[in-house]
C-alpha cells in the first residue's frame, strides 16, 4: 500500500518537516496540537514504510533480524480502524530499550504515542502547554527512532 503524506517532505539533515523548523526558529515557539498531528501523520508514514502489513499483523513482528539488536513489533490490540502495538528494541531476553506503545490510527494515517519507558523522555497525556510540549518531543524522538530504523532496514537490503 503506498501512499504520500498530506504535508511536504521531511528533512532528513533537521529529522523534522521544514513547517516546524521554520516554525521553531523565527517565530515564538508555542507547542500546538497541530504541530502534534503533523508529527503523528509523518510516524505513520513512517511505520507503514517499516511494516507495511501492519493491518494484518496478528501477533509479533521481527524486524531488523540481521541486526546485533532486533527491533520488535508485538500487536496488543487489532481493530478495523486501529492498531495498539509495543515497539521495542530486544537487547537481551530480559532489556527493552525504548519500549514505546503506540496506537495507529488507519482511517487517519496517525501514529499517536501512548506510553514512552524511557530514561529521556517522561510523558505526559495531557493536550495542553507544558504537557503538549513533553508529548511533542517524545513523539520527535519516535520520528528519529523510526528514521533510524528505516535507514538501518534500508542498509541491510543494500548489502
Amino acid at each position: 500500500m503506498k501512499f504520500a503524506l498530506k504535508s511536504k517532505k521531511i528533512n532528513p539533515k533537521l529529522q523534522i518537516s521544514p513547517s516546524l523548523y521554520r516554525q521553531r526558529k523565527w517565530l515564538k515557539y508555542k507547542p500546538s496540537i497541530s504541530e502534534l498531528i503533523q508529527i503523528g501523520e509523518e510516524n505513520y508514514y513512517l511505520i507503514h514504510q517499516l511494516v507495511p502489513e501492519l493491518k494484518q499483523v496478528e501477533k509479533r513482528v521481527q524486524l531488523l533480524k540481521q541486526h546485533l539488536v532486533p527491533l520488535e513489533l508485538d500487536i496488543l490490540e487489532q481493530t478495523k480502524y486501529t492498531t495498539l502495538f509495543l515497539l521495542t528494541h530486544r537487547v537481551n531476553k530480559k532489556s527493552r530499550v525504548p519500549n514505546a506503545t503506540l496506537r495507529a490510527y488507519h482511517d487517519a494515517r496517525q501514529l499517536e504515542l501512548i506510553d514512552l519507558k524511557s530514561q529521556v523522555y517522561n510523558v505526559n497525556y495531557a493536550y495542553e502547554a507544558p504537557a503538549l510540549e513533553d508529548k511533542i518531543k517524545a513523539n520527535h524522538f519516535i520520528q528519529r527512532w523510526l528514521h533510524y530504523c528505516k535507514e538501518m532496514q534500508k542498509d541491510k537490503k543494500n548489502d
